[in-house]
C-alpha cells in the first residue's frame, strides 16, 4: 500500500492540463494537477516492494508504461533479475530491475527512476491512518501469478523466488550465507552506487525504529513504522545535517533539533520548518537478504 504522492514530494511537475488517472478521479478531489503517475511494485516471494515516478526525466507528460517481462534474457545479454522478475516498458522494451527502479538493458540502460515512499501494512493499520484510501485493484492475471500463489510466499515467508531457486541449484557455491535467505533488510547503496549496506530490519526495530547511520560519509535516517514500513531518508537539508528524535508512535512523528515535527513520510508537518521533504535514498528498500544480495555484491552488513 501506498500514500499518493503531492508534486511537492516528489519535486516534479504535472502537464500542464493535468494527469488523470486510467478509470476515475477519487470522489471529492477533483484537482487534476495533484495527480500524478505512478509505479508500484510488489514480489510476494522475496517480501520487495517500491514505487516511482515511471519517467527518466524531470516531465510527466509521457510516462513510462511498464509489464513484467515475459521471457528471460539471456545470461549473456539482456538483462534478467534473480529472486525477483523482471520489468521492461512497452515503450522502448528495456529491462529493469523492480526494486532498484534502475533500467539494466536496453535503450534505457543506464536510466533510474525518482523513487517514492513506501511501505507494506496490514489493511487494518493502514485504514486506520487513511480512512479515505482509493483502493486500486490488481486484475485477475496478476493474482494468478505462479510465485504469488507459493505457500509460504508472505514477509519473510521460507520459500525463495524460482529465479533464485534455479541459480543456486546451479552454483551454491555463489549464495552469500552471512544472514539468512529469508531474512528482511533494509538496503541501501551510496550516492554514486558503488558500495552497498544491508540493515536487518530486526536490528532496526530493535534500536528504537529512528536510526541514524552514517554511509560512505553520507547521513542517512532510517525510519520504521508499523511492521514492515522502512524508508531511509538523506538527512541533509539546505547544506545542514538535521538530528532526529522520536516523539510518538501511533502516529509515528519525530523532531529535529530546530522544533520541526516530521512524519514516517519525510513531511515535515510542524514548526518552523514545515512544508520541507527529505530526499529518499534512490536505492533503497526492504527485501528478503537472498533477493537484495543478488543485485548489491559484496555488501556490507550491520551484525550487530
Amino acid at each position: 500500500v501506498i500514500v499518493q504522492p503531492n508534486a511537492g514530494a516528489t519535486g516534479l511537475k504535472p502537464p500542464e492540463d493535468g494527469w488523470t488517472p486510467y478509470e476515475r478521479e477519487p470522489p471529492k478531489r477533483r484537482h487534476r494537477d495533484r495527480y500524478i503517475p505512478l509505479l508500484i511494485t510488489l514480489c510476494e516471494a522475496c517480501s520487495g516492494a517500491s514505487a516511482y515516478v515511471p519517467t527518466v526525466s524531470d516531465s510527466l507528460d509521457n510516462p513510462l508504461v511498464f509489464g513484467q517481462c515475459r521471457s528471460e534474457g539471456s545470461w549473456a545479454g539482456d538483462y534478467t533479475a534473480v529472486g525477483v522478475y523482471t520489468i521492461c516498458d512497452m515503450q522502448t522494451h528495456s529491462r529493469w530491475h523492480p526494486f532498484t527502479g534502475k533500467a539494466r538493458s536496453g535503450p534505457l540502460k543506464g536510466g533510474s527512476m525518482k523513487r517514492v515512499p513506501v511501505s507494506i501494512h496490514s489493511w487494518k493499520d493502514w485504514i486506520g491512518k487513511y480512512p479515505d484510501t482509493v483502493v486500486v485493484l490488481a486484475g485477475g492475471e496478476m493474482r494468478l501469478r505462479t510465485h504469488a500463489r507459493i505457500r509460504g510466499a508472505d514477509m519473510g515467508g521460507e520459500n525463495i523466488h524460482p529465479t533464485l531457486q534455479k541459480l543456486i541449484k546451479a552454483n551454491p557455491q555463489d549464495e552469500d550465507r552471512r544472514l539468512k535467505r529469508n531474512e528482511l533488510v533494509m538496503g541501501v547503496a551510496n550516492a554514486d552506487g558503488t558500495k552497498y549496506l544491508a540493515y536487518p530490519l530486526v536490528l532496526l526495530k530493535k534500536a528504537g525504529g529512528i536510526v541514524e547511520h552514517e554511509f560512505d560519509g553520507e547521513p542517512y535516517l532510517y525510519v520504521v513504522a508499523g511492521r514492515f514500513g522502512v524508508s531511509v531518508f538523506d538527512r541533509r537539508l539546505n547544506e545542514e545535517v538535521l538530528s532526529f528524535r522520536k516523539v510518538s508512535n501511533k502516529p509515528l512523528l519525530m523532531n529535529d533539533q530546530h522544533g520541526t515535527t516530521w512524519n514516517e513520510l519525510g513531511e515535515a508537518v510542524a514548526g518552523p520548518g514545515k512544508g520541507a521533504h527529505l530526499s529518499v535514498v534512490p536505492d533503497s528498500y526492504l527485501a528478503e537478504w537472498s533477493e537484495w544480495i543478488q543485485e548489491h555484491k559484496g555488501a556490507e552488513v550491520v551484525l550487530k
